[in-house]
């Protein structure tokens, strides 16, 4: 599997409420493959922060903010990478196990909020 980054902008920014000079920021991020011969986009949105010195300029913040999501994308490409082969289009394969109604939580196994203080019968 090979991503490739095809485009990245900054989505939004804004100061953190609690923490002086800390900037977060979503950043958009175009992402490319081939599958099977098809050309696939995938558009991401990943939050990034930093930690600002005062006075630093508009454009060196929301560039700093594009290459830490730049990173944080090179590091997920590289894990992809590395790990074992996609499932060749098969979402489940035949020998996965399936579900069975014991793995779902039926109403009566979930408590009422209004109920937490008080104990099971």
């Amino acid at each position: 599997m090979t991503l490739e980054l095809i485009d990245i902008a900054l989505s939004e920014r804004h100061s953190h409420p609690r923490l002086q000079n800390r900037i977060t920021g979503k950043v958009r991020a175009v992402l490319a493959e081939t599958i099977g011969g098809r050309l696939i986009e995938h558009e991401i949105f990943v939050p990034v922060w930093i930690d600002a010195v005062e006075g630093t300029p508009g454009d060196d913040i929301e560039l700093s903010l594009m290459v830490k999501a730049a990173d944080i994308i090179g590091r997920l490409k590289s894990r992809l990478s590395s790990g074992p082969e996609p499932l060749s289009g098969k979402v489940f394969p035949a020998d996965a196990p399936m579900a069975s109604n014991d793995d779902f939580a039926t109403p009566s196994d979930i408590l009422h909020p209004a109920a937490s203080n008080s104990t099971p019968e």
